[in-house]
């Protein structure tokens, strides 16, 4: 039987997908207040992807509310 010498690839490192509990938080404290919380979000067509949390209020406010500025705050 032939051997090959074929390298070992390192493993790759488990990561940690925080975004998505960090959003889901935030998607749950901030959309009654009229932000909506994006958690995977595509910057480009194709990869690479971010990890990214994008807040977003309504288009049609003109202003932050109170409640919005207090949950910054």
């Amino acid at each position: 039987m032939p051997t090959y010498n074929v390298p070992m690839s390192k493993p790759q490192p488990m990561r940690t997908h925080w975004h998505q509990l960090l959003g889901k938080l935030l998607e749950l404290l901030l959309t009654s207040l009229g932000i909506k919380v994006y958690v995977d979000f595509n910057l480009m067509s194709k990869p690479p992807r971010a990890d990214i949390l994008l807040l977003r209020r309504d288009p049609h406010q003109l202003t932050w509310t109170i409640e919005q500025l207090a949950c910054f705050a």
